[in-house]
């Protein structure tokens, strides 16, 4: 009996192999995955910011680009079609928010707020200043934040573009009187803000500098209702 039973198990293990060996050897074209990239939606399709054109021919996730000026998208690329064309599979897709930024000499101070915003991740392209963000909002309320890029046309020059991240969020912050901490979640801001044009004319790119402020943290790294600025310095080019 106990050969038998080691003869079968040979079997089901040698059986598994050939299976194993079968779905590796099965050819892929897939030319890349887990490709991240942010574009315009040009008549219902992605055109990406260095200009490919990203059809779907496939999807793992739901949504579309119906409504969407831009989004931010994962995906899978199939195949090239063509010059700057590519089949894909959808895997994801975010919306970003589009806006123009503000001139901090004629801004309205009381509605573009000042309230704690965190920029995560920020990256030119495609002339847009793109940015995730972190804000705190209140837990089932239907409130809409204001979220902005206030230029400041003042003190910035040719040695430097200077932009801060504005948050109006009414009310749903950290120390607010009317709503307590434990109602409050952190949720997520996605945002392009074209940019290109502050650019001095004859210069090829300038350092830029984005400020925001932020929530302090406490000995435990938990967020507390302090606040404190914080800035980091890019490059903006025309190139591309």
């Amino acid at each position: 009996m106990k050969n038998c039973l080691r003869i079968a198990l040979l079997a089901g293990a040698i059986a598994l192999f050939f299976s194993i060996l079968a779905v590796s050897c099965k050819k892929d074209d897939t030319i890349l995955y887990n490709f991240t990239t942010t574009g315009n939606v040009v008549d219902g399709q992605f055109i990406s910011d260095d200009g490919d054109l990203f059809i779907v021919t496939d999807r793992t996730c739901t949504g579309s680009f119906e409504g969407m000026e831009r989004a931010m998208i994962s995906c899978d690329i199939l195949r090239k079609n063509g010059p700057n064309s590519y089949d894909i599979r959808l895997n994801g897709i975010v919306r970003m928010l589009v806006k123009d930024a503000v001139q901090a000499s004629t801004a309205d101070e009381s509605a573009i707020g000042n309230d704690p915003i965190s920029l995560e991740t920020g990256w030119f392209s495609g002339g847009y200043m793109n940015i995730h963000g972190l804000i705190t909002y209140k837990k089932d309320s239907e409130t809409m934040h204001f979220i902005n890029l206030v230029y400041d046309d003042i003190n910035s020059g040719a040695d430097t573009l200077r932009f801060t991240l504005r948050h109006n969020g009414y009310g749903e912050i950290y120390g607010a009187p009317e709503v307590e901490k434990k109602d409050l979640l952190l949720g997520r801001v996605c945002a392009s803000f074209p940019v290109e044009r502050y650019i001095p004319a004859g210069a090829e790119s300038i350092p830029v500098k984005v400020s925001w402020s932020w929530y302090k943290t406490d000995e435990t790294g938990r967020l507390t209702v302090e606040t404190e600025t914080y800035s980091i310095i890019g490059t903006l080019s025309t190139r591309p």
